[in-house]
């Protein structure tokens, strides 16, 4: 009798005849061909892109419309102070440096597989590139916040 039921297992929920069969599917995942240095390159690009436009600011230039150039104190401004609205130029310089930031990261991740030689002008242009972004955006953030006038 042992032997019967080690041999039929079955979950408690078939076993009430209720007429449920198990399902005869296996997991797999999805197969986006990322052997393929093209196909690689494109969905990287892409998510760049898109979150670029998120992190750049998109829902605060469609909810409150601030436009290009601003006035602040009889003169001209391209960045609004405080954190509560954004200019249109103001967010298409983040997304502009979100992108080049992007740029030099991908440098920085795709020199691994080169010669010493490209390798260590590829890690050079993608270590500025990062570096420039990450101190435009620290201008952009701290004159925004008050810290540079």
């Amino acid at each position: 009798m042992s032997k019967a039921r080690s041999k039929f297992r079955v979950p408690w929920i078939f076993k009430h005849k209720l007429r449920l069969h198990k399902p005869r599917y296996r997991i797999s995942t999805i197969d986006l061909g990322l052997e393929k240095e093209f196909n690689r390159l494109m969905i990287y690009g892409l998510l760049l892109l898109v979150l670029a436009v998120l992190f750049g600011g998109v829902f605060l230039i469609v909810y409150q419309f601030t436009p290009p150039i601003i006035e602040i104190g009889g003169r001209a401004a391209l960045i609004y102070p405080g954190l509560s609205r954004e200019t249109l130029t103001e967010f298409l310089l983040v997304v502009i440096i979100f992108l080049i930031a992007g740029v030099g990261t991908y440098l920085l991740r795709s020199a691994v597989r080169m010669e010493e030689e490209e390798w260590s002008v590829q890690m050079s242009v993608g270590m500025f590139l990062l570096l420039a972004a990450a101190l435009v955006l620290w201008i952009i953030f701290s004159s925004k916040i008050g810290l540079l006038r």
